[in-house]
């Protein structure tokens, strides 16, 4: 074939297209992994589940993830990133969903879109068929989208949810976090105008955000209310988000390597915050690629969101930008690369350190 990418593709388009069970695709700038995983921990006592390996989510990524379809399945949850306009077309034959989740809209990839109306156009594309729709409604970029969604089809679902009193499917009305690091959240929908509290054993906005999404998605799929909330209070954490590791010289580390951009450092530090318990904090943080924003911008919106970081490790060219913009209480140490700074880690003082590794690579 003269391109064996597009080859793959629709040969995994056809081999979709053998199967009639309902499928979950989920885009998003952000949570669109952690969605998928723990929809399978939830889902799975009730489905066969087929689901992208990892973060299979790119233009060769989504065709190895769903040529793993069987007879055997009963359902299917797969994830979608793109970087530039056309991709989500090419991804949508192969995934096909049925129903459709859309995370959140930030600045990841916003340098491939000429804007991020546009960028929401292109994502939205995934769910050109899908008769389902999850998303939160208190996103004020996506509701012309949705509207056009809607409009397409009488048919079409739009299972949104709020938490700000928005018209929306489901309301999230209240959340508390509780001592234990856990968090109760109490959803309303017409089914149950009372509410249903449910638990989860995470406490950050990003985790609250993504279980909503989960929650609400399991209501679409009709599962019994009950049966989701056991499942939501024993969701696991994945590795490579927000993982915590023991360190040395009794320091811990907050792995979140995985990717690296603004919306993620700050769900970052918000967590790091929640760890903390009094603990200096050490920030290892790589530069930031494809942001979509100059250099001079982005890092002035960094050094705003650094708060009670006590010191940073800077690593790459760029990232130096934020000597000259934090305060004079943050000890700063820059190196051009990660073997650079290996070979001077051994200087550093880690006892008591709660250590955020922040990059998009390890």
């Amino acid at each position: 074939v003269p391109v064996t990418l597009r080859a793959i593709q629709q040969l995994v388009a056809a081999h979709r297209s053998q199967f009639p069970i309902p499928v979950i695709g989920i885009t998003g700038s952000n949570g669109k992994t952690i969605v998928k995983e723990w929809l399978y921990q939830l889902l799975a006592p009730q489905y066969q589940v087929v689901r992208s390996p990892k973060s299979y989510n790119s233009q060769i990524g989504v065709p190895l993830s769903v040529w793993e379809m069987t007879p055997a399945h009963t359902l299917g949850i797969f994830e979608a990133g793109i970087s530039q306009p056309g991709e989500m077309a090419r991804l949508q034959p192969i995934i096909q969903p049925t129903l459709g989740i859309f995370t959140n809209i930030g600045p990841a990839h916003r340098e491939g879109f000429l804007s991020d109306e546009q960028k929401v156009r292109e994502k939205m594309l995934l769910f050109a068929q899908a008769d389902l729709l999850v998303c939160c409604a208190d996103q004020d970029m996506l509701t012309p989208a949705l509207t056009d969604w809607e409009s397409v089809n009488s048919n079409r679902k739009l299972w949104s949810w709020s938490k700000t009193g928005r018209k929306a499917a489901v309301q999230l009305t209240d959340i508390q976090e509780l001592t234990n690091g856990g968090t109760t959240m109490t959803f309303r929908w017409d089914a149950q105008p009372a509410g249903r509290v449910v638990h989860i054993p995470f406490s950050d906005a990003a985790s609250i955000e993504n279980a909503a999404h989960c929650f609400v998605a399991g209501l679409a799929l009709a599962v019994d209310p009950d049966q989701l909330a056991i499942g939501m209070s024993r969701l696991e954490p994945l590795e490579m988000r927000l993982e915590l590791k023991s360190g040395v010289e009794g320091s811990t580390l907050i792995n979140d390597f995985y990717n690296n951009d603004l919306a993620s450092l700050r769900i970052l530090l918000q967590f790091g915050a929640q760890q903390a318990k009094g603990r200096r904090i050490t920030l290892i943080l790589s530069d930031i690629l494809q942001s979509g924003t100059s250099p001079a911008t982005l890092y002035r919106e960094v050094a705003a969101t650094i708060s009670g970081v006590h010191r940073l490790i800077g690593i790459g060219t760029e990232v130096t930008a934020l000597e000259a913009l934090l305060s004079a209480g943050v000890e700063c140490s820059f190196y051009p690369d990660t073997a650079t700074f290996m070979a001077e880690v051994g200087r550093f003082v880690w006892r008591d350190n709660l250590i955020l590794l922040k990059g998009a690579r390890p």
